[in-house]
Parts: structure tokens; C-alpha cells; sequence
């Protein structure tokens, strides 16, 4: 007679899923830990709203120093860096590291934003992240109906 599985064993795909949760919150800490230790203090309340902007809010403060005439040259090159990073097939980690080779392009854009971050003139960033963290226009026009 086949035994019933264990109902208190947790299956190997629910077992899978809480280590990848767990394997994130690991990185996602690292990544704060190590942004600590690099940035400086002034610097870190930038670098941390600029990572919590979602992809589309990223790209609009991308445009917006892109556009921006204080900005410097050297400022837009890691802008550039990273489309070309971003629409290239090329790989740069190599096989043997199969689960962190997935997220390649995710930790490279990341590195590029914090470069593009810590470069770029503090009181020029904040105006853009302050402007881009406003809700738009529609949901401002709509709020108003509310008051």
C-alpha cells in the first residue's frame, strides 16, 4: 500500500520558492550593505530614492539629465553605457555562474544608475528626483476633485 505524503513536509516547489525569496532579500540586503559602505553619507537619501523609482520614473530622470544643460559629458556617457549594455546580446558573466547570470543586466543597470547618481551634481539631482516623484498629471487633476 502507497503511503499519503506527509502533509507537514512542505512540497519541493514551495521549499524552492521560499529559498529564492529568502536568496533576493539576502542580495537586496547586500546591496544596501555595500551601498552604505560606499556612498557617502549625503549621497545615500539619493541613491536610495533613485533605486525605489519604478523602471518607468528611472528612464523619465534619465531623460530629464540627459536634457539637463548643467549636467556634464561625463555625466550622460555611463546614460549611453547603458543602452548599448541594454540592447546588446553580449553577456559578460560567464556560464558557470548560471543563477546570478540571469540578473546580469538587472545588477549592471543598477551599478550604472548609482554611478550616474554619484556623479551627477547633487543639487542638479535633486530637482529632477523631486520633479519625477510628483504623481502626474492626471492623478493630480483627479486628487483635486477629492479635496
Amino acid at each position: 500500500m502507497a503511503e499519503a505524503a506527509d502533509p507537514k513536509l512542505p512540497s519541493p516547489v514551495i521549499g524552492g520558492i521560499a529559498r529564492a525569496e529568502q536568496l533576493a532579500g539576502d542580495l537586496i540586503e547586500g546591496a544596501e550593505q555595500l551601498m552604505d559602505r560606499v556612498a557617502p553619507p549625503v549621497q545615500r537619501d539619493l541613491i536610495r530614492r533613485a533605486f525605489d523609482l519604478s523602471t518607468r520614473k528611472q528612464l523619465l530622470l534619465a531623460r530629464r539629465l540627459w536634457k539637463d544643460p548643467r549636467v556634464m559629458v561625463y555625466t550622460r556617457a555611463p546614460m549611453v553605457a547603458g543602452i548599448v549594455y541594454l540592447i546588446s546580446p553580449v553577456r559578460l558573466l560567464p556560464v558557470r555562474l548560471g543563477p546570478l547570470r540571469q540578473f546580469e543586466k538587472l545588477i549592471g543597470l543598477g551599478l550604472l544608475l548609482w554611478l550616474i547618481v554619484r556623479i551627477t551634481p547633487e543639487d542638479v539631482l535633486r530637482e529632477h528626483l523631486d520633479a519625477v516623484e510628483q504623481p502626474g498629471f492626471l492623478r493630480r487633476m483627479f486628487r483635486r476633485g477629492d479635496d
